[in-house]
């Protein structure tokens, strides 16, 4: 895997992280309480919101990979986060900001959407601290996740830069224990809710650098590729721990879930990662490869700040056509909430997030900032996401 490579297999990963939070969101929370096939298939979606994980591992995955390619050139720091304030910041203002703006000049909207938090806390990203006090019911509660991504982002290329190629590895995995080791300790002392806290998710995210770190050496890459035996058995192992633990109905605020299952989702992610990769010929890397999959991948960002807002609209639509409020209703609203977001999500992607997303990869990790000649098409000013 060389510097500048574009894997096919991440996309659909993307695409697989974001399905599993709609499930979530759109299946599981709403048909929990249900009867009948319902209730099945809301059980079957018990954990689905793990689909938060594997975008931590991947995200280690990615980002630490650019940041180890880039960390001796001059302009690291800057274009590096002039790159993820391109990427992120645009469609999240205006999702957020429309959300604030809508509860506040149609009262009736907030209990739909959930009550806006401060400004502030949007504008900071510190969602999860937020949450760790306040009330869930809340707009775009999910963004937590991103929060916990953006202060990563502000500690890893610190991370990159001062520790040597030769110690990083060994120093990733050392951090990812000392998650699980933070984790465990808030548990016991301060209670649940401690897994909003970067440090106290930082294993999928570390182990996702440990996964790029490895890659980029050619001899593990291959002996991966030929023996993966490893990966096969770590991804029993994990999967069966957290099988018995959906058997038995844990739930996420259990101490369990502090002490051991956060840090099974973080390895069995990572391995899947890992096989794709390493893999390609192989038949999990083939279906990462499905271009639905990848097509939500490229989507997934806008697809996770649209999609509770434009469920939570659905359903007020509906009820206001006196629809109702039964499993049929709710089935109904998922379909039309989940084709509309898809919509928004590809609208969004096409006139809007990949137009800004070329103007970030105008600044250059070797040269800074570089203007595209004039009248050059969009697709000439960048030199890929």
């Amino acid at each position: 895997m060389q510097r500048g490579d574009r894997v096919p297999e991440l996309d659909g990963i993307r695409g697989l992280a974001i399905l599993l939070v709609i499930y979530w969101h759109y299946v599981a929370i709403p048909f929990g309480g249900s009867g009948g096939p319902a209730l099945w298939l809301a059980r079957a979606g018990l954990y689905a919101w793990s689909g938060v994980d594997l975008f931590f591992a991947l995200s280690g995955f990615l980002i630490g990979g650019i940041l180890v390619d880039v960390r001796d050139t001059p302009h690291y720091f800057r274009t590096f986060y002039a790159r993820r304030a391109f990427r992120i910041l645009p469609i999240y203002v205006v999702v957020c900001g429309a959300g604030i703006a809508l509860a506040s000049a149609i009262p009736a909207l907030g209990p739909v959407l959930g009550p806006p938090m401060p400004a502030w806390v949007y504008a900071t990203f510190t969602e999860n601290l937020w949450l760790l006090r306040g009330p869930w019911n809340v707009y775009l509660a999910a963004t937590w996740s991103l929060a916990v991504e953006e202060q990563f982002y502000l500690t890893l290329p610190l991370i990159v830069r001062a520790v040597s190629p030769a110690r990083l590895r060994n120093a990733v995995v050392a951090l990812a224990v000392v998650s699980l080791a933070v984790r465990t300790i808030f548990a016991f002392t301060v209670g649940p809710g401690g897994h909003v806290l970067m440090p106290c998710r930082a294993d999928a995210l570390m182990l996702g650098v440990w996964a790029a770190l490895i890659v980029r050496d050619e001899r593990v890459r291959k002996r991966i590729a030929a023996t993966p035996a490893p990966l096969y058995a770590a991804i029993g192992l994990c999967g069966g721990g957290l099988a018995l633990f959906a058997w038995r109905g844990v739930a996420v605020h259990a101490l369990s879930f502090a002490t051991v299952a956060y840090s099974l989702f973080a390895v069995l992610y990572v391995s899947l990662l890992l096989l794709a990769v390493c893999r390609p010929g192989g038949v999990w890397a083939r279906l990462m490869r499905l271009p639905p999959l990848r097509r939500m991948g490229k989507l997934a960002y806008g697809l996770y700040l649209l999609n509770e807002p434009i469920l939570a609209l659905t359903r007020l639509v509906l009820q206001r056509v006196g629809l109702g409020d039964g499993a049929g209703a709710e089935a109904a609203a998922a379909v039309i909430a989940l084709v509309v977001s898809i919509a928004l999500a590809e609208l969004s992607w096409r006139a809007f997030e990949s137009r800004l997303l070329a103007i970030g990869h105008r600044f250059s990790y070797q040269h800074g900032y570089a203007r595209p000649a004039a009248g050059a098409p969009i697709s000439a000013r960048s030199p890929g996401i």
